[in-house]
């Protein structure tokens, strides 16, 4: 049973850093290539600029958090990997495996929480008028 949920918890993990850094690696790729160039680069479609917002606050929130995200996720993939470190160096020692495990489990309790908290965040500054 403990097994079945932490491979759970590494997939949603996982297809959250995916889902993560989909954002970042597309966010300056125009879909619509040469399709905006003329009159039509005007249109909304084809409008690169980002939308401001009215309120400056909300800008510092929304990149305070992406900045924090970022350095907590970056931290627990760094710790989830010495984790896998532990587990192939424990040598079969109980103690060594169990100590693995639980800083494995503590580093996606962790993810989850860091995509969790994000998550709260940008919609609750997204609802702020």
């Amino acid at each position: 049973m403990k097994r079945v949920l932490i491979n759970a918890i590494l997939v949603v993990v996982t297809l959250a850093t995916m889902l993560v850094q989909s954002q970042v690696a597309f966010a300056a790729w125009n879909p619509f290539g040469s399709s905006c160039s003329g009159a039509a680069a005007n249109s909304a479609v084809c409008s690169t600029a980002a939308p401001s917002s009215k309120s400056p606050i909300r800008d510092i929130i929304v990149t305070a958090t992406n900045i924090v995200a970022v350095v907590a996720g970056v931290a627990a993939i760094i710790v989830i990997l010495v984790s896998g470190f532990r587990f192939i160096t424990s040598s079969g020692n109980s103690s060594n495996v169990e100590g693995a495990r639980n800083t494995l489990m503590y580093a996606v309790i962790g993810l989850v929480v860091i995509v969790a908290a994000r998550t709260i965040v940008v919609y609750a500054v997204s609802h702020i008028k």
